[in-house]
């Protein structure tokens, strides 16, 4: 995936005269490569199928902003989705999310938590248990 800059050069050499084959020799891509930006409209991310990105465009489009808050969620992508959910112009894929945060998942920290108050465990007797319920044991005749 070329970034739009890249993209740009593609369509200026196709504007200045070069031909798809010697646009393909010069950047050393293949001419379909080519012929897939050129087809593209300004400003978007080209897929391997020569369709527009859409959401994993915006993701590496806006990386930075979208580590910091993966960072600041303390690494988690369900929150950092719904609060991308509103300004975000594509269909999120929690998926797609998840595998474009994994190489920042090694720069999350977490916040320590409250240590857990144990309650008291101690075995009762069989009496106690009896003594302390609301019911009375029936025993039968036989």
């Amino acid at each position: 995936m070329f970034t739009p800059k890249q993209q740009n050069e593609i369509k200026e050499l196709k504007e200045a005269g070069v031909s798809i084959l010697g646009i393909s020799k010069m950047l050393k891509i293949s001419r379909n490569t080519v012929y897939k930006y050129i087809k593209a409209t300004d400003g978007q991310r080209v897929g391997k199928d020569g369709r527009h990105l859409g959401f994993k465009g915006y993701l590496v489009d806006n990386e930075q902003l979208i580590m910091k808050r993966f960072l600041k969620l303390e690494g988690n992508c369900v929150d950092l989705a719904r609060e991308i959910q509103n300004e975000c112009p594509y269909q999120i894929c929690l998926r797609t999310l998840q595998d474009f945060c994994r190489p920042y998942r090694s720069q999350v920290v977490k916040k320590p938590r409250k240590p857990r108050v144990k309650k008291n465990s101690r075995k009762r007797s069989l009496t106690e248990i009896v003594d302390s319920s609301k019911y009375v044991p029936v025993i039968p005749d036989f």
